[in-house]
């Protein structure tokens, strides 16, 4: 409630994020990076906008804590951000590969969402350093991201299925044990 009525977050922001979204957020250094940025803030709008009912308010917060984990300004950085943030480490896969997955999918996102602040705006140089941006973004990340994320799951998969099955002298005994078993019920039923 306090955080409500305080209301400490960009003036652009929308009603249902500034009373309902970030008052629920845990106040840590990574809500306080995300509250005055305009471009989380317009993309946290448009999400409000797109997502009304209650439950899914959850799913804007994440999203807006995963940009506020990564927020960067160019390219090559973007992707140092997204290995770092998916903790990339030594063995060459991802901790966390539905991170890396996901910065992937919301920087194309906020992307958009800037473009079309910045046509609103009529600042068309500044539009075009978005389009490369984006196009860079689309044709890099499949290489740079997408295929380690591929490989981090495959690799997780195979170390993680390696089932223990039982020799076949446990099977044998447990099959003569369910046998005694069987036949001491079946004697016991016959007697009474």
């Amino acid at each position: 409630m306090v955080r409500q009525v305080m209301g400490r977050i960009h003036s652009e922001a929308s009603g249902v994020l500034r009373n309902v979204v970030f008052p629920v957020l845990r106040e840590d250094n990574i809500t306080k990076c995300i509250r005055y940025d305009k471009l989380i803030i317009l993309y946290g709008n448009k999400l409000c906008t797109k997502y009304k009912p209650q439950y899914q308010h959850d799913m804007i917060r994440n999203r807006l804590r995963t940009l506020g984990r990564f927020l960067t300004r160019y390219y090559d950085d973007c992707v140092k951000a997204i290995y770092a943030v998916a903790n990339y480490d030594k063995r060459g896969v991802f901790n966390s590969s539905y991170t890396s997955f996901q910065l992937g999918t919301l920087l194309k996102q906020v992307a958009l969402t800037l473009r079309s602040q910045l046509i609103k705006e009529n600042k068309l140089k500044q539009k075009k350093i978005v389009d490369y941006f984006l196009e860079l973004r689309e044709d890099n990340i499949a290489y740079d991201v997408n295929k380690t994320v591929e490989e981090s799951q495959i690799l997780r998969k195979c170390t993680q299925s390696e089932d223990v099955l039982p020799s076949v002298e446990e099977i044998r005994r447990v099959a003569l044990h369910i046998q005694g078993v069987r036949n001491e019920s079946l004697a016991a039923l016959k007697e009474s």
